[in-house]
């Protein structure tokens, strides 16, 4: 419902922002199609969007989230699509793809913030081997805790290197980095 609102907020502040000579770059949620399957994306018309913003940073990232069943953070074949989609929406050279640098450790449907070097403590510390998911391209492994199954999905150098590829492919503008979690307890 805030579709036509957020557009508008987005057309004044690129024109405030311009006329002083500042770039407005907008972060959007991922999406395949016009307008999207929840109310986040279907909130943002992406073509009015790329009209009047310098940059567009697609959020191509939680494909499966901490609240999600365990699986890839940003599924290559996934990211291919939304941006895929995005280069008929938005100019390529203002695109600015999302990169995740963590993961999640989920039990059940509840997943904490990882990142790298925690996952790789994890497998090491539970002798779990690492697998990877080729469809994916993505790595993860399980392991338990007291009696508890944990699923961990996370990025490497190997998934990013896949996400990068997918931008480079597609000849947009850069890409944007993400890291959550990793505070040590």
């Amino acid at each position: 419902t805030d579709r036509t609102a957020f557009t508008t907020f987005v057309r004044e502040a690129a024109s405030a922002l311009h006329a002083q000579g500042k770039l407005l770059t907008v972060n959007v949620y991922a999406k395949t199609s016009e307008p999207g399957t929840w109310d986040g994306p279907r909130a943002q018309d992406w073509q009015a969007i790329g009209q009047v913003a310098d940059q567009v940073r697609i959020m191509t990232y939680e494909y499966s989230w901490s609240t999600s069943s365990a699986g890839p953070i940003s599924s290559v074949s996934w990211v291919n699509d939304v941006i895929a989609f995005a280069r008929t929406q938005i100019a390529p050279q203002e695109i600015m793809q999302g990169v995740p640098f963590y993961g999640y450790d989920w039990v059940g449907q509840r997943g904490t913030d990882i990142v790298w070097t925690q996952a790789m403590a994890l497998a090491n510390q539970y002798s779990a081997p690492i697998q990877w998911d080729g469809a994916s391209a993505s790595p993860w492994f399980e392991y338990r805790a007291d009696s508890t199954r944990h699923t961990v999905w996370f990025e490497n150098r190997a998934s990013v290197d896949a996400k990068l590829r997918v931008a480079a492919a597609n000849g947009i503008g850069g890409v944007a980095v993400l890291r959550r979690g990793g505070a040590e307890a």
